[in-house]
């Protein structure tokens, strides 16, 4: 896990790789391992991710662009 983010309009694919996730100034982010995006009920998108030391990350994604992050990572 760390493979980047697929996009298919069917479960069962065909899926095409849009790429890994970047920060918000476009710089790819390091360290993401156990990513799982959120979707909330308002439309907005979280990407949380991380297994063990230093804990769980957390941040807003771009609902155009779902590799960019909206916002610093947070613990």
């Amino acid at each position: 896990s760390g493979a980047g983010l697929w996009e298919a309009a069917h479960p069962l694919g065909p899926w095409t790789e849009i790429g890994g996730f970047v920060s918000p100034d476009g710089r790819p982010l390091e360290r993401w391992l156990d990513p799982m995006i959120f979707p909330d009920d308002d439309g907005r998108l979280y990407l949380y991710w991380g297994l063990g030391p230093p804990g769980i990350f957390g941040a807003e994604l771009d609902p155009e662009d779902p590799r960019r992050l909206l916002s610093a990572p947070q613990v």
